[in-house]
């Protein structure tokens, strides 16, 4: 399973960038608006297919929330793609609901891997899904599938935000 760690240590990467970005977002911010929109397809594209390179090729089952989360990921490649052939002004209006979603369905998702017993809240197996508190592997300490998610998903948030920044002349 040399996949998974590759995907974990590019997902611990970019989440150094993502603190970084954080961090100097005055600068970042200005400098990723030039790109925001290309960056976040690649993005998108990684988790769509990165995802599938989990449950097609290394036959890992997702579970429910999974699947959910996946719901909000994928059409977001294919936003991007439409959005930068026809040059779709304020794109971030219609991309950020989405990620805020795909992005709360994550970390609930998280949570559940890290108090699977917290407050009654379960989501069982069905058919062929595996269990969401069920974790197939934990690298780093603290990197899983749901987190890879949300990586992505907080990657996305942030270059739609400095577009939105940029776009109304509002650079924080």
């Amino acid at each position: 399973m040399k996949e998974i760690e590759y995907l974990s240590f590019l997902v611990l990467l970019s989440n150094i960038g993502f603190a970084a970005v954080v961090l100097f977002w005055r600068r970042a911010s200005k400098l990723f608006s030039l790109y925001a929109l290309d960056l976040a397809l690649v993005v998108s594209l990684a988790a769509t297919f990165g995802s599938l390179l989990l449950s097609e090729y290394l036959l890992l089952p997702p579970c429910k929330l999974c699947w959910i989360q996946r719901v909000f990921m994928y059409p977001l490649a294919v936003i991007f793609v439409v959005a930068k052939f026809r040059k779709t002004p304020k794109i971030w209006e219609i991309v950020l609901p989405l990620v805020v979603i795909g992005a709360g369905f994550a970390i609930f998702h998280y949570y559940l891997q890290f108090a699977p017993n917290s407050g009654g809240v379960t989501c069982g197996t069905v058919g062929i899904s595996a269990s969401c508190s069920e974790r197939e592997f934990t690298h780093f300490g603290y990197i899983t599938i749901p987190w890879m998610a949300l990586s992505a998903f907080a990657w996305i948030g942030v270059l739609m935000a400095s577009l939105k920044n940029h776009s109304t002349g509002k650079a924080k």
